[in-house]
This record gives structure tokens, sequence and C-alpha cells, in this order.
């Protein structure tokens, strides 16, 4: 069977990421989240905007390694790049190599806006932060939004919508490191949950994500 991933590969002329009920549209300082017909944006995920170095069907391998708003970095990353999930997940991930003769501290701090009522998630669940807001008024279940990451956070603030959480690591000489971020969005929050413990668990998250597409 062919690798459409793998087939369609190195395009930098697309700025889409898309799923069954999902896209993601990048734009040079802002990315846009479609759900099923419904826009939003304003924050959401703008650590996916930049430009576009290589594009295939499940991921995007971006410019700036840095994320030009919402991100700031002890240490630069080596690499960024965008991907999409079958189950309706978005995310990031962030890798760091140490080619000093000493241990790097990382610090990694992002800040975002959730829409909708904001908390944040305890010691059993899949995430760090949850929103939920109305998704119309022809629509009665509410759409939940969920944040995780593969690190646990150094600490959290809550401000209306809004966020800011700090990740930080120590990386020893010789080492490399990554960071992922995930984001959720669906109306039946257990689903939702499901799948963001199945990729959190996944070692070689790029390998097994091309794998479910294809």
């Amino acid at each position: 069977m062919r690798d459409i991933c793998t087939y369609l590969n190195g395009r930098s002329d697309k700025t889409f990421l898309g799923t069954g009920n999902l896209g993601l549209a990048i734009q040079p300082t802002a990315a846009r989240l479609v759900y099923v017909q419904r826009w939003h944006e304003g924050g959401l995920c703008d650590w996916a905007a930049g430009s576009v170095r290589s594009w295939s069907p499940d991921r995007i391998v971006m410019d700036e390694p840095v994320p030009p708003v919402g991100a700031s970095f002890s240490v630069r990353p080596l690499t960024r790049q965008i991907f999409a999930t079958r189950d309706d997940l978005l995310g990031m991930t962030l890798t760091w190599h140490n080619d000093t003769g000493q241990p790097l501290a990382l610090e990694a701090t992002f800040s975002g806006e959730l829409p909708g009522q904001l908390r944040q998630g305890d010691e059993t669940q899949a995430s760090i932060l949850y929103a939920v807001t109305p998704y119309s008024d022809r629509v009665p279940q509410p759409l939940h939004f969920a944040l995780a990451a593969s690190w646990p956070p150094q600490h959290v603030a809550l401000h209306d919508e809004g966020y800011d959480i700090t990740f930080t690591q120590t990386l020893e000489p010789g080492h490399s490191t990554v960071l992922m971020l995930f984001l959720g969005i669906g109306i039946d929050l257990p689903a939702v949950e499901t799948a963001l413990r199945r990729w959190q668990n996944e070692v070689d998250l790029d390998t097994a994500v091309r794998h479910d597409w294809n």
C-alpha cells in the first residue's frame, strides 16, 4: 500500500492541516482553527503560526523553530513541527539537542486562550487545561477544548479565557529531548481524553501518527 503521506510530502505552498472534523489554517502571525464549520482564532493555537518549510498530509515542518507569538524559550529549539491525528487532535513538537559540555536548563512558556469556561485539570485527567463553550444555538451539546503536554507543567496561571503555562527540564550533554503539545476538541469529552492519553504515551510520535493515517 502506498504511503500517501510520504508520497505527497515536501510541499511548501500548503498551509492547511485537516482531519474529518478539524482543520488548521496557518498564517504568518496567527493560526485559525475550524471544528465542523465553526472557526476559532485569537490565541487558540497560535503556536502553529509561521511559514511552512515542508508540508505533508499529517504534519508541517515550520521554517521558524520558535513560534512568532505566544511562546518564549530559555534555549532556542532546533525544530518545530505541527501535526494532526485522525482522532481530531492538533499538536506541536519542539526538539532540542545539547551539543555543549554542560547541562542545559530548558524553560518553555506558552500563552494563549481557550474559549469559554476555563479550568485546570487534576492528576487523574489527561490534560493540563480544559474549557467548555456552547457550540451554537442549534446544537445542544457544548464544545470541549483540552490542552495537554508530554512534560508536566512547572507553573500554570489562568486569567479569564487566557493562560500561561511554563515547562522546565534539564538536558544533559549529548542528549536530545522533545516537548509535545496537544489540543483536543470535540463534543464528546471522554473521547477527547481517550485520544490524548493514546498519543501522550507514544514514544515515537511522528512514526505512530503517520502509520495511523496510512
